[in-house]
């Protein structure tokens, strides 16, 4: 049994779109309110009274039959708690959707303990609705962790599991790496999930990155999970949980008495614009200056659409835009999403980039519409100020561009573009 501390759990699913069009999950929870806890998560566990035969583990409880020491609201915290009779720790999950999955937190270990956390959905691997890709952390160690299939497809010992109603699948440690991560006291963690690609980060250094077997399958919930060695119960903390997609850094448990010293700070490093959600508050991926598998330059493109709404007037009329740059078809600035969309594409050496228009991540879900041929990286910022123009001349009342869009359709849009 392993047991742990976990606060300030921070769930961030990158923007992405399923093919069925599933917007990606944006929700928080601080635990303030014992009833919502009760009405988002699910909790789960395996009872040591009244054993299952058909699971070694014990009897299986879900919902409102799991043992309510298990999981608790306690002074605007949630804790944890497993129990040295039950051969398995017991979980927690909420539902999320998206692909691309991040997950910051907060966390403190008990002497002996362990960090828990899951992403699930549809496993292909072991063709089961499973867990794809999770993480242990203890104080001597990082472990991300995998299922496969126990026997090869179509073999006769997976023939035979499949007869008696068993599951073909071994769970394993995919890898394991040394850490020294002191216990009783507060560290930090981002579990990143981009595509099959996992990356652990602790204290804000990298400590293990492992490609998952599919880890870029669709999501669908995010698992927290007690744990730890020891004869008496163990508990877990868990705090401020919340998940999002843009790229922006939340700064949680502010006293209002601090807020004008938190934003001086933030006012001498630059980093006050109140800007969310407005032309100049742009998701970029690295680009080509980065990253190895670009085509094309996004940093400096981003740059230069931030400097047409450089003035606050203008970008205050133009209002909320939601402008998405992808230096490649891997679409890691997730370009089809954007209400202004830019994708870098090689063409014939040299870089081209195309614009979209239309596309939504919230729950108006839409994929970007590409407008025609692409643009050099100064004509693609002349095309979209000439979008923004056509919008402000186009729209009625309090439109946002994405309404006006809709309403006028595409090819206005196109003719202010190319004439």
């Amino acid at each position: 049994m392993l047991c742990h501390r976990l606060i300030a759990l921070v769930l961030l699913p990158l923007a992405s779109l399923q093919a069925a069009g599933t917007a990606p999950t944006t929700w928080s929870d601080d635990f303030s309110d014992a009833g919502a806890f009760t009405k988002h998560w699910g909790p789960y566990g395996f009872l040591a009274t009244g054993i299952d035969a058909k699971h070694p583990l014990g009897k299986t409880v879900s919902g409102k039959d799991a043992r309510p020491e298990w999981w608790q609201v306690i002074d605007g915290a949630l804790r944890g708690q497993c129990f040295p009779e039950e051969k398995h720790p017991p979980g927690l999950r909420r539902a999320i959707t998206g692909t691309d999955i991040r997950v910051s937190c907060r966390f403190k270990l008990s002497t002996g303990g362990q960090v828990g956390i899951s992403i699930g959905g549809p496993n292909p691997v072991v063709e089961r609705d499973f867990n794809v890709a999770g993480v242990h952390i203890r104080a001597d160690a990082v472990t991300a962790w995998d299922n496969d299939v126990l026997h090869p497809k179509g073999s006769p010992q997976a023939a035979e599991l499949k007869a008696k109603g068993i599951w073909n699948r071994k769970f394993f440690y995919a890898k394991t790496v040394k850490a020294q991560i002191a216990p009783d006291a507060w560290h930090s963690l981002v579990l990143e999930l981009r595509g099959k690609e996992l990356k652990v980060i602790v204290d804000g250094q990298l400590a293990l990155t492992y490609v998952t077997l599919c880890g870029d399958a669709a999501k669908h919930d995010i698992g927290l999970q007690p744990g730890g060695k020891s004869p008496r119960p163990l508990a877990t903390w868990f705090d401020d949980i919340r998940v999002a997609h843009e790229q922006d850094v939340v700064l949680p448990h502010v006293k209002l008495d601090d807020v004008p010293a938190v934003y001086a700070a933030l006012e001498a490093a630059g980093l006050h614009a109140s800007n969310a959600g407005m032309g100049s508050d742009i998701i970029a991926c690295p680009g080509l200056d980065y990253c190895n598998l670009s085509n094309a330059r996004s940093i400096s493109v981003a740059n230069e659409i931030q400097a047409v709404f450089a003035d606050p007037e203008f970008e205050d009329e133009v209002g909320t835009l939601h402008v998405n740059v992808s230096g490649c078809i891997n679409a890691c600035g997730h370009h089809h999403a954007g209400h202004i969309g830019i994708l870098g594409v090689d063409k014939k050496g040299t870089e081209n980039y195309q614009l979209s228009l239309g596309g939504s991540g919230a729950e108006d879900t839409s994929i970007g519409k590409i407008t025609g041929p692409g643009f050099d990286e100064y004509g693609i910022v002349d095309a979209v100020e000439r979008v923004t123009d056509k919008y402000i001349q186009l729209r009625e009342g309090d439109e946002r561009f994405l309404d006006t869009y809709r309403r006028v359709g595409f090819d206005p849009f196109k003719e202010a573009i190319y004439g």
